[in-house]
């Protein structure tokens, strides 16, 4: 990766993302392949990769007091649904959204729908 990235590889990367892989158009792949080619950032995720540890987050969510929204794609594949429903049961002020039929990034696949659930919540309709 840090050397060489082929855009064949970046759409790989991104199909677990996705719910509908068809959503993954020409226009998108290349904005992610751009992105990912810009001076220092294949260094930077690389780098973000190797500080990654896994731990439990429920002592760090219980600190959590403002209002959330937690919005999730039912067919979320990289993070399941299931965790949004744990993560709500320890927040202390959580509304759940599990929009049908999206993946992991929601806001590229279908953003309208993920669009319309915050300005909801941020409206306090939710």
């Amino acid at each position: 990766m840090k050397y060489c990235l082929p855009s064949f590889l970046v759409k790989k990367s991104l199909e677990p993302a996705f719910y509908d892989s068809d959503a993954i158009t020409q226009e998108l792949l290349t904005r992610y392949h751009d992105f990912l080619r810009a001076p220092g950032v294949r260094q930077a995720i690389i780098e973000r990769a190797n500080q990654t540890i896994n731990t439990d987050p429920v002592e760090r969510l219980k600190k959590i007091t403002a209002p959330t929204l937690l919005l999730w794609g039912d067919s979320d594949r990289m993070i399941p649904p299931d965790n949004a429903i744990q993560y709500s049961r320890v927040l202390a002020r959580s509304t759940t959204v599990i929009l049908p039929k999206q993946g992991h990034l929601l806001q590229e696949e279908r953003p309208q729908e993920g669009l319309a659930e915050v300005l909801d919540f941020l409206k306090g309709d939710r």
